[in-house]
């Protein structure tokens, strides 16, 4: 029997005496004990209101019995009686094999005769609970849980009046009263309405509009505290930034949070630079050599440097837009050293081989050449020329000091014929004649040319890179042969060889 503090009033009672109806039940004053026990237990475990014996005028129903002992078996007989029609309600029986279970069977016989004697006034109820599963409360006594698949039953009510609540997580709470009639199912249906969810949205970057199903809702961060569970299409939009679209689910009761980090709209970069082929860094990273464009640049401030060898770094800063093209357009200037180039001599002329070829007239001081390897020939009329090969560092100079070797002048003997004919220069005898050709060097000399028959000295001017032939044709005759010719020649050319041969 369920009441849970129904409105009804609880029935009294009033326990009357058990007799006992043998010498065993007399001898263990068997009636009288239980009677005691009968008081408790209506008392404290059911919704009777137990009056004290001598009130039962006021009683509602009376409760006796009897009490029989035969050897260890105990026999009780329960009669409930109604106080205003004398009619008995409520015949019960128990028996027990010992004194030790005697209090169990009649904690059972109070609740039987209880549930008995109030099923005139009971009635059951059924309760349904959708769209989900909710706890089910009667006068804030949790009763259980009910659902559309299982709904909860509950039987043997007292009739009356009682408070009805309903809880299920994410839905607002359901309150009613209802009624519970005697004798009759009472079928009770509780349609749960979901909570609100709420939506909190945030943006990288800040302040981007907020569209919820295509309405324009505001500007990031965006709180909305009342909304209906479901799924919502949500959009971002900002200036410069690509638009951000996502589906989000709101649950009843629940916060959904939100927070979208938005891309940023790319730009790009043209770099272009004089001379081209330089090497380009955007942000210390190589990106490839000029001319470049770079794509899917992120929007900002960017450094961008270029490298050329032979010329100065270039270097800038560039502000890149959203969707939009910067451009670079770098001269690169060339790193330059100086050349000097020292020479006691003069009127020298130099050549100078690089990237291209120049002539200048030397000495010179401090000529400005690009850095670099260069070839640098020296020459001048009549001189041997002088090659270099230097390095122009940057800003340093390069010291050359020359000096020019000057070439000699030759003689050429011709004509000499087939008679020996020996040719002696500054007293230096320098071998016999015949298609000879000696270098000299630049002055005066002295020539002796003498054989068998002839001899000739004299003294000559030898230019710088010139050449004097010399014939020797009158010394091929033999005009005026004699053996006194010959002794004299002979003795005339052997101290004259033996020095030259010294």
């Amino acid at each position: 029997m369920l009441s849970f503090g129904a409105e009804r009033a609880a029935p009294t009672i009033s326990v009357l005496q058990f007799t006992d109806n043998n010498q065993g039940a007399a001898t263990h004053s068997y009636g009288k004990v239980i009677t005691a026990m009968f008081g408790t237990h209506l008392r404290n475990e059911t919704n009777f209101i137990v009056l004290e014996q001598g009130s039962s005028q006021k009683a509602g129903a009376l409760l006796s019995g009897s009490v029989s002992s035969i050897g260890s078996m105990i026999q009780i007989d329960v009669k409930l009686i109604s106080a205003s029609t004398n009619d008995v309600v409520v015949a019960e029986f128990a028996e027990v094999d010992s004194q030790v279970d005697l209090r169990e069977a009649i904690s059972k016989l109070a609740k039987v005769i209880e549930d008995k004697y109030l099923r005139q006034w009971m009635g059951d109820l059924q309760i349904t609970v959708l769209p989900t599963e909710g706890e089910v409360y009667l006068n804030e006594q949790f009763v259980g849980k009910s659902s559309l698949a299982k709904p909860l039953r509950l039987n043997n009510m007292l009739e009356g009046k009682y408070s009805l609540r309903v809880l299920a997580g994410g839905y607002q709470k359901s309150e009613q009263e209802i009624i519970v009639a005697p004798r009759t199912l009472q079928n009770v249906q509780v349609t749960l309405q979901s909570l609100p969810g709420s939506i909190r949205i945030e943006s990288e970057p800040s302040n981007a509009t907020v569209f919820i199903n295509g309405q324009n809702m505001g500007n990031t961060p965006y709180s909305l505290m009342s909304i209906a569970q479901g799924n919502y299409k949500i959009e971002l939009q900002a200036e410069n930034f690509k638009p951000f679209s996502r589906m989000v689910g709101v649950q009843s009761g629940q916060l959904t949070e939100l927070k979208a980090s938005m891309e940023v709209i790319s730009g790009s970069l043209f770099v272009q630079s004089t001379p081209s082929n330089a090497q380009v860094f955007m942000n210390e990273s190589f990106m490839g050599v000029t001319p470049l464009l770079l794509e899917n640049v992120t929007p900002g401030t960017v450094s961008v440097a270029l490298q050329l060898k032979g010329h100065f770094d270039h270097k800038e800063t560039v502000r890149v837009l959203p969707g939009k093209k910067a451009e670079v357009n770098a001269a690169i200037n060339r790193q330059t050293g100086k050349l000097t180039m020292v020479s006691e001599q003069r009127d020298l002329s130099v050549k100078i081989k690089g990237e291209t070829e120049i002539t200048l007239e030397a000495p010179f001081h401090k000529h400005t050449l690009n850095a670099g390897q260069y070839q640098v020939t020296v020459s001048k009329p009549k001189y041997y020329d002088n090659v270099y090969s230097i390095t122009i560092q940057p800003d340093q100079e390069y010291r050359l000091a020359t000096e020019l070797s000057l070439k000699p002048g030759r003689i050429s003997f011709v004509e000499a014929g087939k008679i020996p004919t020996d040719v002696f220069i500054n007293n230096e005898y320098k071998g016999k004649s015949g298609k000879m050709t000696l270098e000299l060097p630049e002055g005066e000399h002295e020539i002796l040319v003498r054989n068998w028959f002839h001899e000739k000295r004299w003294k000559i001017q030898i230019y710088a890179d010139k050449t004097e032939e010399i014939s020797l044709q009158e010394f091929a005759q033999n005009s005026s042969f004699s053996w006194w010719g010959v002794l004299a020649a002979a003795l005339i050319a052997i101290p004259a060889y033996i020095a030259g041969e010294k």
